[in-house]
């Protein structure tokens, strides 16, 4: 991976949606918006699993499917 790409793990994506943590959230959405901007950032498969699983069972007002799939898709 060259120097310029960066790796975006699960922690980044669930604090895009952090309501307590208002630094981790913007810092969070400033690496997947540079990420998505500049086509910089990665994703595996684990992370995309690992942030179902959380968006669904833990967020204090879980994702459904199709709101799942449409974050994905854009991400």
């Amino acid at each position: 991976m060259s120097a310029d790409r960066f790796f975006l793990d699960t922690n980044i994506l669930i604090y895009t949606f952090a309501k307590d943590a208002p630094n981790k959230r913007n810092k969070a959405r400033y690496l997947i918006q540079k990420a998505l901007g500049e086509r910089s950032g990665c994703l595996s498969y684990q992370v995309v699993q690992e942030f179902l699983n959380v968006a669904q069972r833990k967020f204090e007002t879980p994702f459904k499917a199709e709101d799942l799939a449409l974050y994905l898709t854009t991400l």
